[in-house]
């Protein structure tokens, strides 16, 4: 394998967690991944990939997976390494370790003349035949994934700034939406969905990229802007779902699975 050493980093965490969670009080077998923006990547990654196979009971996904999804495409083995081709040749590295030695700044600064730049996220996850032998399109399409209850959602503003909004709506909370139905389809477990979409106190960018951890974290009294008593509720709501599913993966209080005939979205207001 000479790819995705960062997946397999989280792979080694997850089997360090399975060898060692009863220590702590907890159930090998009741291991929950949740991920958001880039996290959700690897979660979905994580429950596509065949060194998972059997480790993980449940999975939340915020604000990054999905199918067709418009702000990540895949790389093979070969297509990386073009990549990492052309930034060495535009910094002027000769090896990896002149690489290694350039300032962080100028290796954002090239990035917009790379060939292959289109706004979607450049570095992820390969299909190198080990970690990920497919595309996580054409595994999820073939139900060649785990089949554990998941929750998938979004945010009413995610990317805002660097996707156009018909774009957005069309294709990227319909990539969450076909993910739930190819499970259905594959007679699945429980796909939950859910859309945050409270627009923070305070601000005019609306329910924007991360606004939602302040409320999934419980930490809204950490936060500098002025939380109303609504806010706490929501994020009351949502701390009691995201954990009632980590214990018996359903979140409860009405939140029902979508399916084709019940196109269910729980709505955080």
């Amino acid at each position: 394998c000479v790819s995705n050493y960062g997946i397999l980093d989280q792979v080694f965490a997850i089997r360090w967690i399975r060898k060692n969670i009863e220590a702590f009080g907890g159930d090998p077998d009741n291991i929950t991944l949740f991920g958001q923006s880039a996290g959700a990547i690897s979660v979905q990654t994580l429950i596509s990939s065949p060194t998972t196979r059997g480790m993980i009971a449940k999975a939340i996904m915020q604000s990054g997976a999905g199918v067709d999804n418009p702000i990540f495409k895949h790389k093979t083995v070969e297509e990386a390494y073009e990549t990492g081709e052309e930034i060495m040749k535009l910094v002027g590295a000769k090896n990896i370790q002149a690489l290694r030695q350039i300032p962080a700044q100028k290796l954002v600064d090239i990035l917009p003349k790379l060939s292959k730049h289109d706004n979607r996220l450049l570095f992820g996850p390969v299909v190198d035949g080990f970690v990920l032998e497919d595309t996580l399109d054409e595994l999820a399409k073939r139900g060649d994934v785990q089949d554990i209850p998941y929750i998938i959602g979004a945010n009413g503003n995610d990317f805002g700034l660097g996707v156009d909004e018909p774009m957005r709506k069309s294709k990227y909370y319909q990539s969450m939406i076909d993910f739930a139905n190819l499970r259905n389809q594959h007679q699945g477990k429980p796909t939950y969905l859910y859309l945050f979409n409270r627009k923070l106190p305070s601000d005019d960018a609306g329910a924007f990229h991360s606004a939602e951890l302040w409320y999934m974290f419980g930490t809204l009294s950490r936060c500098w802007r002025e939380m109303e008593v609504r806010d706490y509720k929501i994020s009351d709501e949502m701390v009691s779902a995201w954990t009632n599913f980590m214990k018996s993966s359903e979140p409860g209080k009405g939140w029902k699975p979508y399916t084709e005939e019940n196109s269910f979205i729980r709505m955080f207001l």
